[in-house]
């Protein structure tokens, strides 16, 4: 993103044990020990829960309840789909008119809504614990402006990494689903990102201001 330094996310870990964050307390308290011994471009990034507010190193997404729903936004699964060429496997007529992701560019605001669409049923058919209650338009850097269901902003990150990684345990997208050496599934969000990373113009617009946040 232009004018925006490379980010690198670091958990708050408690443990030896990256993947076990420490929470909003603990992120918050490093952010300012850090700010303090003079690294101003250190911050905490929380998710947003309804109580937590900007205070100096800490910094709350604004629309989105946490980092992660950002990153499983339905058109940046739609890319990964794209680039694996496993589209088809959601919808064989939409796999036709995105063949490559130089598609999404060209295509009618009508096409965009109906690939997202379809890939929000295909997660919502999954589980029993999603949704839509309401729709949230959603501008995209590319100057297109989606309607996503409320649950894709609303829902706890750590939640919609599980939906997510139900819905598409089966189709093989190296982008979206990994296989552990135990043959688990699981959901790596760092290929994803370097899509993004690939794909600047395909995010959120929101969240560009959310990162401006962290180098104004």
């Amino acid at each position: 993103l232009g004018g925006i330094p490379t980010l690198h996310f670091v958990p708050a870990s408690q443990t030896n044990n990256p993947s076990v964050g420490g929470g909003a307390a603990a992120a918050g308290d490093w952010a300012n020990k850090l700010k303090d011994a003079q690294l101003p471009n250190i911050h905490a990034l929380l998710d947003k829960d309804g109580r937590r507010t900007d205070n100096g190193a800490i910094k709350v997404l604004r629309s989105r309840y946490a980092i992660e729903n950002f990153i499983l936004d339905p058109l940046s699964l739609a890319v990964a789909l794209i680039t694996d060429q496993r589209l088809v496997q959601i919808d064989s007529s939409l796999a036709k008119k995105f063949p490559q992701i130089s598609s999404i560019f060209s295509a009618s605001t009508k096409d965009l809504q109906d690939l997202v669409e379809k890939i929000c049923t295909h997660i919502e058919s999954r589980t029993s614990s999603l949704s839509t209650t309401a729709q949230i338009n959603v501008n995209y850097l590319f100057g297109k402006t989606l309607n996503v269901p409320n649950w894709v902003c609303e829902e706890r990150g750590k939640n919609l990494v599980g939906y997510v990684r139900e819905a598409f345990k089966q189709i093989d997208s190296k982008y979206i689903i990994t296989r552990k050496d135990q043959g688990e599934y699981d959901l790596d969000l760092g290929y994803l990102l370097k899509l993004w990373s690939q794909h600047p113009k395909l995010f959120p617009s929101e969240l560009n201001v959310t990162l401006r946040l962290l180098h104004p």
